[in-house]
């Protein structure tokens, strides 16, 4: 098995949506990436947006993943969010914290990735049933 990259991606944004919003405690962007420049040894970097529309949906999905198995989500919130003493953890900093082989984790966050990948699809199937 391997990563479903869309998941990883959606999950790096749903990180960094849920770590502004528990900073601001509002979730919500106070200016427009648009304004959001920064100069950089002579260069422009632009940052990149948050899309917080799917951060949300993966938010409600990682909610969906503790209900069904603590194991995977506790896995995806140490490797996107990390723990409050530490911040966020490597795969190995992960298995030593957990007391598990590194392979584990490896396989925890492919399951956490199908299972999301599926949370998704059902949803996104139920939306648009007929009423």
């Amino acid at each position: 098995m391997a990563r479903i990259d869309w998941v990883d991606q959606g999950l790096e944004n749903w990180a960094m949506w849920r770590t502004q919003r528990d900073a601001r405690s509002t979730g919500w962007p106070t200016r427009s990436a648009i304004f959001d420049i920064r100069t950089r040894g002579g260069y422009r970097e632009v940052r990149i947006p948050i899309i917080d529309h799917e951060a949300a949906v993966m938010d409600l999905a990682v909610q969906a993943l503790q209900a069904g198995d603590e194991r995977l989500h506790r896995t995806v919130v140490l490797a996107y969010l990390g723990d409050p003493e530490r911040g966020r953890l490597t795969r190995m900093g992960i298995a030593q914290a957990e007391g598990i082989a590194l392979s584990t984790v490896m396989v925890r966050l492919e399951q956490a990735d199908r299972a999301i990948a599926t949370w998704l699809r059902q949803r996104a199937e139920a939306r648009r049933a007929p009423k």
